[in-house]
Formats: structure tokens, sequence, C-alpha cells
């Protein structure tokens, strides 16, 4: 369980700083480079949540074994544990939107800012921008999905909590 709350508890964090970057930071500095940073603690904070639910699950064996990849347990996650909470599908496509910038970025061979975007080009002179509008939307949409996840552990933690604590145990 204590794993389960390290996860949250870290996904939460995640979540936090991304939006403070956003909405406060940002605003400030107005320094590109910023985008990418937000991007970044997005990704972990969706990323860390659909890992919580599935550790969750498995706890339970609910779900079979899965994999260290990140395909593995997107659709792990899609598949099962999103119809059986009833998960948006928002959160999951932006998760899927910031995983392929994430890749996108591993290959980058040339990453700059221009004007208010945060640009990324592969070798074959492929480009990907961030804005700050879009991270915007991707922050709004994500907030629904990290809501209703956070309310579905949370109350899974404190009734074992409430539980092993009626028992006695420590």
């Amino acid at each position: 369980m204590e794993k389960l709350k390290s996860l949250l508890y870290d996904a939460n964090k995640s979540f936090e700083a991304a939006d403070h970057l956003t909405y406060v930071t940002y605003p400030l500095i107005k320094d590109s480079k910023l985008l990418s940073t937000i991007a970044d603690n997005l990704y972990n904070s969706l990323s860390k949540l659909i890992e919580a639910v599935l550790y969750y699950e498995r706890m339970y064996k609910r779900i079979p074994p899965y994999g260290n990849s990140f395909a593995e347990r997107f659709h792990l996650f899609r598949s099962k544990c999103a119809p059986r909470y009833s998960i948006p599908r928002e959160g999951l496509t932006v998760l899927q939107s910031l995983q392929e910038y994430m890749e996108t970025k591993k290959k980058a061979a040339l990453e700059f800012n221009r004007r208010d975007r945060f640009i990324i080009a592969t070798r074959e002179y492929r480009m990907s921008a961030l804005t700050l509008d879009k991270l915007k939307n991707y922050i709004f949409q994500s907030k629904r999905f990290i809501a209703q996840v956070n309310n579905i552990l949370v109350k899974e933690i404190k009734r074992f909590e409430d539980v092993r604590g009626i028992r006695g145990e420590r």
C-alpha cells in the first residue's frame, strides 16, 4: 500500500508543478524552454497515475502481470481499467500525445525556441511544436482524469487503513 501512496503522491506533485509552471512561472519569465519542462511534468504525472491504478488492480489480481514498457501499460489501462472506472477518454488522449512528444524529443536532432513556441526537429526535419495554449488545454483535459483517479485511489487507501486499524494491525 505504501507504493500506491508514493505513486499517487508523486503524480500529484508533478501535476502541481506543471500547473504552477504554466499559470504562474511561465507568464513571469516567458521562456519557451519552460514549455518542455511543463510537458515533462504533465507526462510524469499522468504516467504515475496510470502506474498507480495498474498497481492497485494488480494487487487485487484483477489484471495479469504487465511489462515495463509504456505501450503495454497504456494498452492494459485503456482496455481493462478505464472502462471499469469510467475514466474519461481525454486524459488518455493527452497522455498518448505527450508520449509521442517524448519519443520525438528523444530522437530530436534539434530543439529551439521560436516566438512563443518550443520546437523539436527530427533528423528528417519533421517538426513538432509546443505552445502555451496547447499545454493549457492538456492541463485542463487532464484535471478531470486526475481528480477521478485520485478519488478512486484515496477512497481505497482509506478503506484499507480503516480495515487495518480495526484489526489492530500496524
